[in-house]
């Protein structure tokens, strides 16, 4: 089933009157292939682009292919490569003023200082984007919104995200852009996930209930079999894992866990290993067979030596503490239960410091400007 973006770029490729033209579009086109999950095709778009580019040496092309490459390499889980080619598009973009490009590519890099945390960073972009008003594309305008909202909702405040969700979900929907909907809605039963996770171990009050979690994790697998996206397989096969857990399914969860961990595939997902290995671990103490249980909680507890994000650390910790106490090896898991306590005390110190960024640094003209927006392009 092919979405109303990708129809439209195929139209704009037919309607094309000359080379670059079409080459332009093909490689855009290529951008949503990649993000699709279909690799092959979007390497086989780029490599014609690059082509026809060393006989017209033509910088708006030149620019795509970079952009498009850039795409592909982050979908594959290489971000230094990622980086490099989003750099190489946005020197030629500033280089002949091509603002609709650079829009793109700053939501792009906008989203990797989200992953990597670095939310001041982030935010500027985002102002940027939005403040630029006509001249930004709408997927990038679709994309900073969903980074605020994801932004809102990982530092807890699910009732900001939920505007934000909203209004990236209005805009997605004009665009027709299926793969980032698919990706909202990622996004959306992962932070809940997250949330109902730091719910468990800490307390306080969770964005999602354990039936609109399993609707929502439902959701996105089902959206995406029907549209054909397999860029999230992985994601969403950790996402079931997590709500069969937290409803006590254990051998449902150890099964989709085994899996995902015995496939050794990345997927941007090597951060959170220590901490499905340390859920596996967790789900065969409860079905008895503790001394797997124990021998896969010492390879998470080695794992998660390596963890920097303070919210994947502490909720490993906390895992590991509850499997300790189940063994009966008492004093291990008080260690662990300590070192867990100060790592959730850092993650939400952390959060409040997202909250007061977000609601310092956002610029309420940009905000303001793109609240009342309407559709630019596709």
């Amino acid at each position: 089933m092919k979405s109303p973006l990708l129809l439209n770029l195929e139209a704009k490729i037919s309607a094309a009157t000359d080379a670059i033209s079409e080459a332009c579009w093909r490689t855009e086109r290529a951008t949503y292939l990649a993000r699709k999950g279909d690799e092959n095709e979007a390497k086989a778009e780029i490599a014609i682009a690059r082509e026809i580019n060393l006989q017209f040496g033509d910088a708006r092309l030149s620019c795509w292919i970079h952009l498009a490459e850039g795409v592909l390499a982050l979908t594959a889980g290489d971000e230094r490569l990622a980086l490099d080619r989003f750099e190489r598009a946005r020197a030629v973009a500033g280089a002949v003023f091509l603002q609709r490009e650079a829009s793109i590519i700053t939501a792009w890099l906008a989203y990797v200082d989200y992953t990597h945390g670095a939310i001041g960073s982030m935010v500027s972009r985002i102002n940027g984007v939005l403040r630029a008003d006509a001249a930004s594309d709408d997927s990038a305008v679709a994309r900073s919104k969903m980074l605020i909202a994801q932004s809102f909702h990982f530092a807890g405040d699910f009732e900001s995200a939920r505007e934000w969700y909203k209004a990236a979900n209005i805009l997605i929907t004009t665009i027709g852009d299926r793969v980032l909907l698919s990706s909202l809605l990622f996004n959306i039963a992962s932070h809940h996930i997250c949330n109902y996770r730091q719910h468990i171990f800490r307390g306080g009050v969770s964005s999602a209930s354990q039936k609109l979690l399993e609707l929502t994790t439902d959701s996105v697998a089902n959206y995406d079999r029907v549209v054909g996206i397999t860029s999230l397989k992985a994601f969403e096969t950790t996402l079931i894992a997590s709500t069969h857990l937290f409803n006590e399914r254990f051998a449902d969860a150890s099964s989709l866990l085994e899996a995902f961990l015995q496939a050794q595939g990345d997927h941007g997902l090597f951060k959170m290993k220590a901490l499905y290995v340390a859920d596996l671990a967790y789900c065969m103490i409860k079905m008895g067979f503790n001394e797997k249980a124990l021998c896969l909680a010492e390879d998470a507890n080695t794992t998660v030596l390596e963890q920097p994000h303070s919210e994947i650390y502490a909720a490993t910790r906390s895992r590991l503490a509850q499997i300790y106490a189940l063994s009966g090896l008492d004093k291990r898991a008080e260690e662990h239960r300590c070192v867990a306590n100060a790592a959730w005390e850092e993650h939400e110190a952390s959060q409040q410091e997202i909250l007061d960024l977000m609601r310092i640094s956002l610029d309420p003209l940009a905000l303001e400007i793109q609240g009342n927006s309407t559709s630019k392009s596709n």
